[in-house]
């Protein structure tokens, strides 16, 4: 199951940056680069992963609620990044 819902994320994420694509197709006024999509599938994705790693790692539901915010707040170092 859990390759399963990685699998899921993924396709989330790729449906999330088509429509940016698609908007592009139909007005002038969404101007993406190819760097902009790598920036923001790059945010996506590791958003995603974090978010696979807790669901992984802690497996009572009342603790998950409270490990996403707080692993949301912290560089990859451990720095808190909000204060």
């Amino acid at each position: 199951m859990q390759n399963k819902r990685l699998k899921i994320i993924l396709l989330i994420i790729s449906l999330i940056l088509l429509a940016p694509l698609i908007a592009m197709q139909f007005t002038s006024e969404v101007k993406w680069k190819p760097l902009d999509f790598v920036g923001a599938g790059i945010l996506l994705f590791g958003t995603g992963l974090l978010c696979e790693l807790v669901l992984r790692k802690v497996k009572k539901t009342s603790h998950r609620i409270i490990e996403y915010p707080k692993k949301l707040g912290q560089d990859v170092d451990g720095s808190k990044t909000i204060r």
